[in-house]
């Protein structure tokens, strides 16, 4: 099976010291199947199959030899790193044999040192000068963290002194170095690539130009690599959107060509792609314009109250009681087309502040000559060419006024920021870029209290498929691999419009070892949160450790006060891993985790343990995304708003239980609290699914919840 030669994907298994598995053998000869064949293949591979080395075992034993490259995506930058540490082992295991491959984890650009910014921070710090990226914002980063991060730089001297990329240097990438480095998410934001900073005219002449990480060194190793691992919303910028532009040269066509796709967590990928075409505006990106006006000069006045007609705007949408909801484009285009007018003349007013002020302090600068002067003041200010009579250059390397250079960069950032914004609200009501069955809408989303609401203006696709058509009709990619542990076939097709063979592998693990209790309980009852508690507290004296999957910050809030050891990840932007190991240095009846959307498909607890639900994980039923969504797929396909609402959180709950089971010395008890389980077919079906593979059902009434 599997043998290119005399190589088998059981040898390269066994030379990692793991046994194959039968779910695995047969994954590995269904993608086999697939390359040779170059065909679409949608594998449900359940927990325990092993899918990652189950689809790159063969794509490195088939497509990798006639080289064609593989493409594969994976929905998180965490789940980028795990692959990164499978395909280390699979280097290792395959040169026993005498076979090399590379591979590269591609990441967003905002993820890669920009020399240039880099530059200007330490030169702040260095000579204790404001920040000048002209944001009114600015992020001072200490000087320690900006060694730390230059020591690593200098490290690849090949790559800064020579400029040869090779795949075992640091590729720049700021989210992979050490803790140790001090280096933060808001570190990485100041210092990454950034499309505001980094301009097609500003990095023409840009001196780290042949030097940078992303457009220089990324680009080539990408160009290389026989694998790269990239994340869903990655897969829609590049490949998606680019194949999309790459209409007139071919470029990036003939460049994936007769290559390989594999889709891995493609339940994720509808969402993913949507996701990444949302275009969004916030009043905050206006208001933060506004706020960087005021500071080109005091006496700048607006002649209106530019908080309240911001807010005036929005809020007249708004009933009392709703945090989001729909708008038509045309209402949107002409509420903000006078406020557009009003802004452009107070960004021109203090184009002329900047202009004459810059003026005065270059001439009042004495080390600077008067070519110098020009020099600096044409890149800024065209229109001043005749006054000075001199072609201007792309760059001096001349040490300039530091206010002058504060004042002109501030502005630089002011005019970037408003093309920004205008853009923004053209692409959201432009409807000439928008494929004509995608069904975009709009809406305004809030937070926060009277008077301080932040607004935020989201234009949506509905669905992906029409986005996903180039990726399986335009062929550059000759073969696609879809795999998920949980995957309905049905959904997928519907949403994704990505069309192929289809197998469900069987489950790995004993499901004898699980049980399900079903508590039939309303979740409207008075006395629900008391039954909740109690949930908690039967498991925590049943099980060594105890996760609570929510469905509401509610739900957390009120575990967090009835149980104060209790560990809380409460959005997508706690650290899940750290949350579990400080879970593992708990006694036994401490060891509670609690959470939402994260912990429901990114957790592995090993050994004995209970798991919560506390209800049935539907989506917010007027949410206006929920709502347009559901009228899509009914008048498309006749599918009603709940039963798409119940699919999507029959889904969700299937990857719930499956936090139980994902090692052979798993077991425990899955409690839910919710007795609309019985109401609907796709959880009586889910049911079923376990009941059928050896897994335990009981139904109990709220007196059963006493300790």
């Amino acid at each position: 099976m599997l043998q290119p030669g005399r190589i088998t994907a059981q040898d390269i298994v066994k030379a990692m010291n793991l046994k194959p598995r039968a779910s695995q053998e047969k994954m590995w000869e269904l993608v086999a199947d697939a390359i040779k064949k170059r065909h679409t293949h949608i594998i449900e591979a359940p927990t325990g199959t092993g899918k990652s080395f189950g689809y790159l075992i063969p794509a490195i034993l088939y497509a990798v030899p006639e080289h064609r490259k593989v493409i594969v995506t994976t929905h998180s930058k965490n789940l980028q790193d795990q692959l990164a540490g499978d395909l280390k082992r699979l280097q290792d295991a395959f040169s026993e044999f005498g076979i090399s491959f590379t591979y590269f984890i591609l990441k967003g650009k905002n993820n890669y040192l920009c020399l240039d910014r880099w530059c200007q921070a330490y030169r702040s710090v260095e000579l204790n000068l404001p920040p000048v990226s002209g944001e009114p914002e600015d992020i001072n980063i200490p000087s320690e963290v900006l060694l730390a991060i230059g020591d690593r730089a200098c490290e690849d001297t090949e790559w800064l002194v020579d400029g040869n990329a090779s795949f075992n240097q640091w590729t720049g990438d700021l989210t992979s170095l050490p803790r140790t480095t001090g280096i933060s998410p808001h570190y990485v934001q100041a210092l990454g690539v950034s499309d505001e900073y980094c301009t097609d005219d500003y990095r023409e002449g840009c001196p780290y130009k042949n030097r940078c990480y992303y457009y220089s060194k990324v680009k080539a190793l990408e160009m290389i690599a026989d694998i790269i691992v990239c994340n869903h919303a990655l897969l829609a910028f590049k490949y998606v959107q680019g194949l999309d532009r790459d209409t007139q040269s071919g470029i990036l066509t003939e460049q994936l060509k007769d290559s390989v796709l594999v889709i891995d967590e493609a339940h994720e990928l509808d969402e993913a792609i949507r996701s990444a075409y949302e275009k969004r505006l916030s009043a905050i990106a206006i208001e933060r314009l506004l706020q960087s006006i005021e500071k080109i000069d005091p006496e700048l006045t607006f002649g209106f109250d530019v908080h309240k007609k911001l807010h005036a705007i929005f809020d007249r949408y708004f009933p009392p009681d709703k945090s989001s909801v729909p708008v038509t484009r045309i209402e949107f285009a002409l509420d903000f087309s006078l406020f557009l007018e009003d802004l452009r003349k107070i960004v021109d007013q203090a184009y002329s502040i900047v202009k004459c002020k810059a003026c005065e302090l270059l001439k009042s600068n004495p080390y600077l000559s008067p070519k110098m002067k020009a020099e600096r003041l044409l890149q800024v200010f065209p229109e001043l060419q005749n006054r000075f009579k001199i072609a201007p250059t792309k760059q001096t390397d001349v040490e300039l006024n530091t206010k002058a250079e504060e004042l002109i960069r501030r502005y630089l950032w002011i005019d970037e920021s408003f093309k920004s914004v205008s853009g923004k609200i053209k692409d959201i009501c432009d409807k000439e870029e928008i494929p004509p069955d995608s069904e975009w809408k709009m809406r305004i989303d809030r937070e926060g209290t009277d008077p301080n609401y932040i607004y935020q203006i989201v234009s949506f696709p509905v669905i992906s498929a029409p986005f996903l058509k180039k990726l399986h009709t335009s062929q550059p990619f000759s073969t696609i691999i879809c795999t998920s542990a949980t995957l309905s076939f049905e959904k997928f097709q519907r949403e994704t419009g990505i069309k192929g063979h289809y197998t469900s592998l069987p489950p790995v693990f004993d499901h004898s070892r699980m049980q399900i209790v079903v508590y039939s309980v309303n979740r409207k009852d008075e006395e629900w949160y008391s039954m909740m508690r109690d949930a908690v507290k039967l498991a925590l004296a049943r099980h060594e450790t105890v996760l609570v999957l929510a469905t509401s910050l509610s739900h957390i809030e009120f575990l967090r006060k009835t149980f104060p050891f209790s560990i809380c990840v409460s959005s997508k932007h706690h650290n899940v891993q750290t949350a579990l190991r400080e879970l593992q240095s708990r006694p036994r009846g401490k060891r509670l985790l609690v959470g939402v959307d994260s912990l429901w498909t990114g957790v592995n607890i090993k050994g004995e343990k209970g798991i919560v639900i506390t209800s049935i994980p539907f989506a917010v039923p007027d949410d206006p995304a929920v709502k347009l969504r559901g009228q899509y797929f009914y008048h498309r396909h006749n599918i009603t708003e709940l039963a798409l609402s119940a699919d999507d959180a029959a889904m969700q709950m299937k990857q719930g239980i499956g936090r139980l089971l994902r090692d052979e010395a798993d077991s425990g008890v899955i409690y839910i609290l919710d007795n609309r389980v019985f109401k609907y077919t796709q959880f009586r079906e889910l049911l079923r699914h376990f009941k059928k593979h050896g897994a335990r059902i009981r139904v109990m009434d709220r007196s059963c919840l006493n300790v």
